[in-house]
């Protein structure tokens, strides 16, 4: 459905009052829409993620309780992302530094003076 045919704020407000299976296949007809205008690899996770939604939509007692649900449902991803990128940060920040450390240890060892009569190693 394109932008201009989809229903205004007041029209959707009376199909849900009195036309909710309408309002619903609109809903579903949107939800394809998006999902089939996505690529083709994240079809499966998108169908997914919607089955997910939904069963959130059918366990809530209201329209309210479903809309908090989902929402939750989001900030959970959204903190599991987060959480996933501090880590990497994390691992990424502790690599340079061990990274740092072998550099100045290879410069420590270049300050080395040898001694004649010793045998020096070649150098690499």
């Amino acid at each position: 459905m394109s932008q201009q045919d989809f229903p205004d704020f007041d029209t959707l407000m009376e199909m849900a009052k009195n036309q909710p299976e309408k309002l619903e296949n609109i809903f579903r007809d949107e939800v394809n829409s998006v999902i089939e205008s996505a690529s083709e690899e994240h079809h499966h996770r998108l169908r997914g993620l919607q089955f997910q939604a939904d069963a959130q939509r059918i366990l809530a007692k209201n329209p309210m309780d479903a809309c908090i649900r989902i929402s939750q449902m989001m900030h959970r991803s959204l903190g599991d992302l987060h959480t996933t990128l501090n880590d990497f940060s994390l691992q990424h920040d502790h690599s340079n530094q061990v990274l740092n450390d072998l550099s100045d240890k290879q410069q420590d060892v270049s300050d080395i003076l040898y001694f004649e009569g010793r045998k020096q190693p070649k150098a690499t």
